[in-house]
């Protein structure tokens, strides 16, 4: 099986950002990965994770909430 990267694979990195700040900012740490030695890429991706799974639990946050509120 010939697997084929989708069209938007790179749309996020060529965009500048996903939008949001805490993923960004989680993402960014793995950019040089490959420059360090390989037994610490474990721990920098699961600290990535941790981040990622973390902003996931955060509450949604709903602009049109406080609208025509008060």
């Amino acid at each position: 099986m010939n697997h084929q990267p989708s069209a938007t694979a790179g749309a996020t990195a060529d965009a500048g950002g996903t939008g949001d700040s805490a993923v960004d900012e989680a993402l960014s740490t793995l950019n040089g990965l490959e420059s360090q030695p390989v037994h610490r890429h474990a721990a920098v991706i699961e600290n990535v994770h941790q981040a990622l799974r973390d902003r996931l639990a955060d509450e949604p946050v709903d602009e049109q909430l406080g609208e025509g509120q008060g």
